[in-house]
């Protein structure tokens, strides 16, 4: 078992096997998994305050999913290392066009910008300036009003290039930091037996993805800080008259198995935090299920939607979800974060629970967490929620008059508000032994008392989370 270290001041020509020699770069990482220089049972630690930038051993490198099973973390004292793919603007990598409108080359290696510049893409999904996230995306550089307004290329991809636009008065770099999110995963895993673990991630589409042609299993996330992920268009395979935009925390597809996601924290995706989800195609096997995925003692906030389930429309395209659940999390916010406001759908969509269609057999279970506040409702269920989900025995708390349960279709719509939940549980079987808020003040001294997994809710200025001891891993021998 071998330790390779990197740090901000490190040389990637060092060997990188201790904390006086180490690399300095993702690139020199990814070099020495695609040469199978690390192997199984071998550490990858980043050194904690520094900021890495590019795709951790990126899917394309690696030929078949078992190659190379390796733990990445961190080491030192201070924060969580961070792994950005963000790219960030300098000012002499604006050009004027006329008005306000400013274009930066965002390619490989351009010179205009920093941070992840060997990324490859350039569609963009959000930016964020000084710590604030904006995501006014924009289908034409004609439709630029506003500042931040930006445009990279359009939905129906008739203009795909490289060029960023953005509406500002001014050089948008002077004074300021601007940070660029375009259309990357940070951690796209492609190998089973991983685990990823106190590290911070940002800065991209997506923070943690399983790959769709490989479906990794024996996959633990733990103690990680992932946020500010998403906005791109999503392509491919799902072209829709409206605009779709991506941005997951962590996702799990379908062929997954063995996943333990634990004690992180997920805030400012432009989708949904935690998602199990997908369908078979020409890469994943018909008889393909999600088993033994696992989501618990998370806290999540800020995010346009909490926990996602969402499979195959195709009855036969698998054995469905056996022995999967979300557990014992703290989630509120939901349709707070920056995502929400600029969704081409948002009606029902700013909700902790998202069920969308599909027809495989459910073994879910989703109790004893915190639901705190939704901007649309409490769940959202295409066609109901899948018969086979338990949803029992959590803590809900909703402003008085918000739906329960919501749907753009009859079949998954109900009636009920908070103040009806009685009545909904009655009538759907949904939420047994789940206590139901309205008042604000009496959830908060309520949620205090039961001191939820070692942390306390503060009331001043809202509601917010103050960590208790945090969840503690060992460090590698």
């Amino acid at each position: 078992m071998t330790s390779y270290y990197l740090a901000s001041t490190g040389s990637d020509g060092n060997t990188g096997t201790s904390e006086a020699a180490p690399w300095a770069t993702i690139a020199r990482l990814n070099d020495a998994l695609a040469a199978q220089q690390i192997v199984g049972g071998d550490f990858v630690l980043f050194r904690r305050g520094d900021t890495f930038y590019g795709q951790p051993a990126q899917e394309g490198w690696h030929p078949y999913p078992n190659a190379n099973p390796v733990t990445f973390g961190a080491y030192g004292a201070g924060a969580k290392p961070r792994i950005s793919c963000y790219k960030i603007a300098a000012v002499g990598g604006w050009t004027n066009v006329g008005g306000n409108v400013w274009r930066i080359n965002l390619a490989a290696g351009a010179a205009g910008h920093t941070g992840a510049t060997m990324l490859g893409a350039t569609e963009v999904g959000h930016l964020r300036v000084d710590g604030t996230v904006y995501g006014a995306k924009k289908d034409s550089s004609a439709a630029l009003a506003q500042p931040w307004d930006f445009y990279s290329g359009d939905y129906a991809r008739t203009d795909v290039s490289e060029f960023l636009h953005v509406y500002h008065v001014g050089n948008p770099s002077t004074g300021r930091t601007v940070e660029i999110a375009v259309n990357a995963d940070v951690f796209h895993l492609a190998r089973d037996h991983w685990t990823i673990r106190d590290l911070d991630i940002c800065g991209a589409d997506a923070g943690v993805v399983a790959s769709a042609y490989w479906s990794p299993s024996n996959i633990q996330i733990l103690n990680c800080d992932i946020h500010d992920l998403g906005g791109s268009y999503t392509w491919g395979d799902y072209v829709y008259t409206v605009p779709t935009r991506a941005g997951n925390g962590i996702q799990a597809w379908i062929g997954c198995e063995d996943w333990l996601i634990e004690g992180n924290r997920i805030w400012h995706c432009y989708d949904v935090a935690v998602t199990y989800q997908g369908s078979p195609g020409v890469q994943v096997p018909t008889n393909q299920g999600y088993r033994r995925l696992h989501a618990r003692r998370n806290i999540i906030f800020n995010n346009s939607q909490s926990f996602e389930l969402g499979g195959s429309e195709v009855a036969g395209d698998g054995v469905g979800f056996v022995d999967c659940s979300f557990t014992d999390n703290f989630c509120f916010g939901a349709g707070n974060g920056w995502g929400w406001q600029y969704r081409p759908d948002p009606a029902g969509r700013g909700c902790h629970l998202l069920f969308y269609r599909y027809a495989l057999p459910t073994d879910l279970v989703c109790e004893r967490n915190v639901f705190f506040g939704a901007t649309t409702n409490h769940i959202f269920a295409l066609d109901g929620i899948p018969v086979g989900v338990t949803v029992r025995n959590n803590h809900v708390y909703l402003e008085p008059g918000t739906l329960i349960q919501d749907s753009l279709i009859p079949a998954g719509k109900r009636p009920e508000t908070i103040e009806e939940a009685a009545a909904y549980v009655a009538a759907t079987g949904h939420e047994q032994g789940t206590t139901w808020f309205t008042d604000r003040t009496a959830a908060e001294t309520y949620l205090a008392d039961l001191a939820w997994s070692g942390r306390v809710i503060a009331t001043t200025g809202g509601v917010r989370v103050i960590p208790g001891p945090s969840v503690e891993w060992p460090e590698p021998g």
